[in-house]
């Protein structure tokens, strides 16, 4: 999007959260060549960021958001997979009640030595529970080479027992267990 009257071709300086700049990254190479762009903090604040820049400039964003800052829509459906999703999460003060179909996340660490099994002895306790894990990855700790948090999702509400059991036995094996939250699970 871009301000009233600002076509494509003038555009000089693009704005987008960089996780956007890469999930559109044949589109900006071939539509805005040697164009510059500039990461957002947001896709939301992309559009304000855009309209008050002197140059001619764009921003990748949403629909919503051309609305509210008055931009014209200039290209649409320029992600490189269009079945890319993006997801978001919401914060609260309390935790949703189960539904009976839910989702719980949560990240671990392990304070013990590394060895072999490690990781496997931990996860296994899902397994054991039958609670199906829908997501495992890896981030390094920041605190000491080599050493990584594992954020993961799986199907159930923290406070249904199985899962409890279950978490509470992880956080024995692991020495650091943080639940982010359960909450309804996305049916499309």
């Amino acid at each position: 999007m871009t301000r009233p009257g600002v076509a494509v071709s003038d555009v000089k300086v693009l704005y987008a959260h960089t996780q956007s700049l890469g999930q559109c990254r044949k589109f900006v190479e071939r539509c805005l060549p040697g164009v510059a762009t500039v990461a957002s903090l947001s896709n939301s604040a992309a559009p304000a960021e855009a309209m008050a820049d002197d140059r001619p400039a764009a921003a990748i964003s949403t629909w919503r958001a051309a609305e509210i800052t008055g931009a014209q829509v200039v290209a649409r459906e320029i992600a490189d997979n269009l079945s890319n999703v993006t997801r978001f999460i919401v914060l609260a003060r309390h935790g949703a009640p189960p539904t009976g179909d839910d989702k719980t996340s949560f990240c671990f660490g392990f304070t013990t030595t590394d060895r072999a099994g490690t990781l496997v002895g931990a996860l296994q306790e899902l397994a054991e529970a039958g609670i199906n894990m829908t997501k495992v990855e890896s981030r390094p700790s920041k605190t000491l080479l080599g050493q990584y948090i594992f954020l993961v999702d799986i199907n159930g509400h923290r406070e249904e027992a199985h899962v409890a059991q279950a978490l509470e036995r992880l956080r024995e094996r692991t020495g650091m267990l943080k639940v982010f939250g359960s909450y309804p699970r996305w049916r499309p």
